[in-house]
């Protein structure tokens, strides 16, 4: 299938390089020239700059914005590129370049039946233009394509996940520094993990303004140290979703809203429950930068009672608002992603009553063989605003880690070494403690 898609695409990139007439249009336009030697140099990324700052003088030319789509395909942003093309299809509905350039994005992306539509209505309509000559060059490999794949990916609407772990935690009670014991705190464990999620009702444009679903993760872990199964954790979360691409003007945004709920069992007991609701947005501010707010609401039950809910009770509800700001550079060869989230509840006993600040950042950096080198590092401030008895109880905990990663069997496949360093301090001894947690894992991407 690689093979064919790699067809696909060389066929249409012949047909860029050996009709550039468009370029030659564009020499009327003025600050067109330095775009028009940058796309004939292949050079993308500069070109759609100097057409961005066209459009802002000219927002609804259909030609520029055709040709800032030609550029968003080449730099691998089909679904930005689609929404562009079908915006200038509006102005210009009797363009076949657009309906071309809208196929290319779209086969590009596999949603080969629309793609193969477009360009059967070229050739009926224009049978006689070098755009039916290029789509029927194009359309058998599309058709051969769309029968060796069987269902066509659009029409595909699960995705599967599975996660395989081994990992080595040299403190999995969370034991104090300044405790000494017997009991054994190490321990290797195995992790298992699966999520599926299905789009029952997809956006399409004009008729479903939205796209909805639900999905459902399954998380277990086993110790292999007998005296800590107590630890092992067997998780169930169902959830449903709702989802909105669009643009807000020249920047392309993903708004969603989501439910889940959280059945935690620990030691092989019920433990705890909880509900959560969320809502957020991608916000595409530049071509290299996407802003993501996020608010949620969780209210949480826990099985074990207490003859002392008013002090130690952790029912009731928390909340979460924050941002991650993330900057894909070099043609996300380099991702970088700072961010900040205050987080604060209001359970039941005044022991565990808190608030909390987050900053984190990340980096990800691709290596020749595929290989893909990450860290992350994150400090969170936890004041227990009610503890008792004085003085309150202030946390600090800081985390660090990284790893590497590498994908195969078509980019379905992954597999990942990891490293995490926790260390806390704290006004209170028995909440400080260090953690190292080294980690082998397999993804499958079905």
């Amino acid at each position: 299938m690689n093979k064919l898609l790699k067809r696909i695409r060389l066929f249409f990139v012949f047909f860029l390089l050996t009709s550039q007439g468009w370029l030659a249009a564009l020499q009327d336009t003025e600050g067109w020239d330095s775009a028009a030697y940058l796309i004939k140099r292949k050079e993308y990324a500069p070109a759609l700059e100097v057409i961005h700052k066209l459009l802002e003088k000219s927002p609804q030319d259909p030609f520029l914005l055709r040709m800032k789509g030609i550029c968003l395909v080449e730099l691998n942003k089909e679904d930005e590129a689609i929404l562009l093309f079908r915006e200038a299809l509006k102005i210009e509905p009797e363009s076949f370049s657009c309906r071309y350039h809208l196929a290319q994005a779209l086969a590009y992306r596999g949603d080969l039946s629309e793609s193969i539509r477009l360009l059967t209505d070229i050739q009926k309509r224009a049978p006689d233009s070098l755009y039916a000559q290029r789509a029927r060059e194009v359309l058998p490999v599309l058709e051969r394509l769309r029968q060796v794949e069987g269902v066509r990916k659009k029409d595909r609407r699960w995705n599967f996940l599975l996660r395989l772990s081994g990992e080595y935690d040299d403190n999995v009670r969370g034991r104090s520094r300044h405790v000494e014991g017997d009991d054994a705190t190490e321990s290797y464990r195995l992790i298992a993990s699966a999520d599926i999620e299905l789009r029952i009702w997809e956006q399409k444009e004009g008729r479903k303004p939205f796209t909805w679903g639900g999905g459902y993760t399954f998380y277990e872990s086993f110790h292999e140290e007998e005296t800590l199964e107590d630890f092992d954790v067997m998780s169930h979360s169902p959830r449903l979703f709702l989802q909105r691409k669009g643009r807000w003007g020249d920047f392309p945004y993903q708004a969603f809203l989501q439910g889940n709920y959280h059945f935690i069992r620990l030691g092989g007991e019920d433990f705890s429950e909880e509900y959560e609701a969320s809502t957020g947005l991608d916000f595409q501010w530049l071509d290299q930068a996407v802003f993501r707010p996020k608010i949620s609401i969780h209210e949480k039950n826990f099985e074990t009672d207490t003859d002392f809910p008013e002090r130690f009770s952790r029912d009731g509800l928390s909340y979460e608002v924050g941002a991650q700001q993330c900057f894909y550079l070099f043609q996300n060869r380099l991702v970088l992603g700072p961010g900040y989230f205050f987080e604060w509840n209001d359970v039941e006993g005044n022991v565990f009553r808190l608030e909390s600040h987050r900053i984190s950042g990340f980096i990800s950096l691709a290596l020749p063989w595929k290989l893909r080198l990450f860290s992350r590092v994150e400090y969170q401030s936890e004041d227990y605003v009610e503890f008792t008895p004085d003085p309150e109880r202030l946390d600090d905990v800081y985390t660090c880690g990284g790893g590497l990663s590498r994908n195969f069997w078509n980019e379905k496949a992954k597999v990942e070494l990891s490293y995490t360093y926790v260390t806390t301090s704290s006004n209170y001894d028995f909440a400080e403690y260090e953690r190292n947690i080294y980690g082998l894992s397999f993804y499958w991407d079905l």
